[in-house]
C-alpha cells in the first residue's frame, strides 16, 4: 500500500500517483491511499478524473486540515497491504523503487526502511541529475534531527516523511503519536519508537524516490495549508516519551517544569517491553561519542592575551566579557584518530559548530558530526592555539575582533569554567546500569 498525505496539492498529487502507479508492477501495488487533508480543492474528483483505475486509487478526506502526521496515521490504519509505503504527495520514485524495500521487510518485519531520498526536477518531474541524495539523520537533545551520511546502512532517526515499514509493525508499534497535531516530530517519535520497541531502521541504497523541496525562491514548491486546531509541541511530546532520564536535556529543564501527559505512550511502551533511551545512544555510540554529543568536557574560550571569552553573534561570533561567554565543547570525528572524537568545535547544546574561518571569525554551521566538512576542522593545541584546516589559527584583536591569524602570531585561547555535562554523566551511569557493553552492535 502506497500512503499519500495531501494538503492542496493539485496536480502534484496527480503526478505523484501516476508516478507510484507508472513505476510499480500491478502485482506488488494492492492500493494508492491518497488521504485529503482538509484541502480547498475537490480532490478526489481530480485524481478520479486524472488517474486510471489500474492505479487501485483510494481517497480518504479529512473535513479540516489536522497535520500531516494525523493524514499519514488515517492512510496507515486504512491499508491493507503487507506492506505499507508512506511518501510525500509531491515525489516520484524509480523504477525499481519497491524491490529493494520489499527486500528488507521481508528480512525483518519490525523495521522500517528509508529510501534514498533525491531531489525532484519538477519540469520532468523525476530526479534531477546530478542532485543531492541522503536518508540518514540523527537527533541532538532538542529531539531536532539533522542530516548526516556515513557508510553504516542503519539510520538512527528517519527525516520525516518517506518510510516504509509492514503492516504488522505498523499495528503493533501504534503508528504515530496520536497526541501530536500539524507538522514535526513524528519521524522522531517513529524512529525511537522502533529502536527501543524491537525494531531497526535500514536505509535502501537502490530504491530512490526524488523530493520536492520546499524552496522560498521557487513559489512552485510553496505549501498551501493551514492546521486547524491547537498546535502541539511535537518535539517535547517525542522527547517526553522517550528521552527518559535525560527529558531534563530538552530545551535546557523544559520538561521538568510544563509536565506532558504521555500517558498512552507509556502503556504501549509497556506493552512492548521498550528499552531505556540509553539504548539508542549505546547502539549509536559511533554518532553520539565519537561525534562528541557526549563530551568529556565543556568549557568557554577564553583569549588569554584579550581577556575576554567567546560569545554566539547570530551566525557568526564575537568577543565578549566571560559573564556571558557561550558555552563549547570539542566535537565531531576525526579520520586521523580512527575516527574518534575530536576535530571541531561545537556550542553546546545546538546543531551549530565553528565552521568557516572568515575575517571576522568562524562562521556558526550545522555540525558535519563525521568531521568531513574541511571548514569545520579546527584543533586547540597544549599551547592553547586552535589551529584551522586553512593554515591560519583563530585570533582576536585588542579591540575584540575575531579574525585568521598566522599561527606564530595568534592568540592563545584557554578553557575555563569546564565542567562535565548532565548527559555524559546520565550515559556513564547507564552504561554501568543497564551493563551496555563495547560488544553491542554500533551504528
Amino acid at each position: 500500500s502506497v500512503v499519500l498525505p495531501c494538503a492542496n496539492e493539485r496536480e502534484y498529487a496527480i503526478k505523484t500517483v501516476w508516478s507510484f502507479c507508472n513505476r510499480t508492477p500491478s502485482e506488488i501495488l494492492q492500493e494508492i491511499i491518497v488521504v485529503d487533508d482538509g484541502g480547498s480543492d475537490d480532490l478526489e474528483h481530480l485524481l478520479k478524473a486524472g488517474v486510471q483505475p489500474k492505479c487501485n486509487l483510494k481517497v480518504l478526506r479529512h473535513n479540516e486540515t489536522l497535520g500531516l502526521m494525523i493524514a499519514k496515521q488515517t492512510g496507515g490504519d486504512a491499508a491493507v497491504g503487507e506492506y505499507i509505503g508512506f511518501f510525500d504527495c509531491h515525489v516520484a520514485p524509480n523504477t525499481l523503487w519497491y524491490k529493494d524495500i520489499i527486500h528488507h521487510l521481508v528480512e525483518s518485519p519490525t523495521r522500517l526502511v528509508v529510501p534514498t531520498i533525491a531531489d525532484l526536477d519538477i519540469d520532468t518531474w523525476d530526479e534531477k541529475p546530478g542532485g543531492a541524495s541522503n536518508s540518514k539523520c540523527y537527533i541532538d537533545w532538542n529531539a531536532e534531527f539533522m542530516w548526516f551520511e556515513d557508510e553504516s546502512d542503519f539510520i538512527p532517526v528517519i527525516s520525516g516523511g518517506l518510510v516504509a515499514t509492514s503492516r504488522a509493525w505498523w499495528r503493533s508499534s501504534g503508528g504515530f503519536d496520536k497526541q501530536m497535531r500539524g507538522w514535526g516530530g513524528e519521524n522522531v517519535d517513529q524512529s525511537l519508537r522502533t529502536w527501543l520497541c524491537g525494531g531497526d531502521i535500514v536505509r535502501s541504497r537502490t530504491s530512490r524516490v526524488a523530493h520536492m523541496w520546499r524552496v522560498p525562491q521557487d513559489r512552485r514548491t510553496s505549501a498551501h495549508y493551514k492546521v486547524v486546531g491547537q498546535s502541539t509541541d511535537n518535539n517535547a511530546r517525542a522527547a517526553a516519551s522517550w528521552l527518559d532520564e535525560f527529558r531534563g536535556k530538552y530545551k535546557n529543564g523544559f520538561l521538568l517544569h510544563h509536565p506532558v501527559d504521555i500517558s498512552e505512550i507509556e502503556t504501549r511502551k509497556k506493552q512492548l517491553h521498550c528499552k531505556p533511551f540509553a539504548y539508542f545512544l549505546h547502539r549509536f555510540r559511533r554518532v553520539y561519542n565519537d561525534g562528541g554529543l557526549l563530551p568529556a568536557q565543556a568549557f568557554f574560550l577564553k583569549g588569554m592575551e584579550v581577556g575576554r571569552c567567546i560569545v554566539r553573534a547570530d551566525n557568526a561570533f564575537r568577543l565578549s566579557g566571560c559573564d556571558h561567554a557561550t558555552v563549547f565543547h570539542l566535537a565531531n570525528q576525526d579520520e586521523h584518530k580512527g575516527f574518534k572524537c575530536c576535530s571541531g568545535i561545537r556550542q553546546w547544546n545546538t546543531l551549530d559548530c565553528f565552521d568557516r574561518l572568515d575575517g571576522t571569525g568562524p562562521l556558526a554551521y550545522f555540525c558535519d558530526l563525521t568531521g568531513k566538512n574541511l571548514n569545520q576542522q579546527y584543533h586547540m593545541d597544549e599551547a592553547g592555539l586552535i589551529h584551522h584546516s586553512s593554515g591560519k589559527c583563530l585570533g582576536a584583536s585588542k579591540m575584540g575582533a575575531l579574525m585568521p591569524q598566522p599561527c606564530d602570531k595568534a592568540t592563545h585561547w584557554e578553557k575555563v569554567n569546564i565542567f562535565k555535562p548532565e548527559e555524559t554523566e546520565l550515559y556513564e551511569k547507564a552504561v554501568e546500569k543497564y551493563q551496555l557493553t563495547s560488544d553491542m552492535p554500533d551504528n
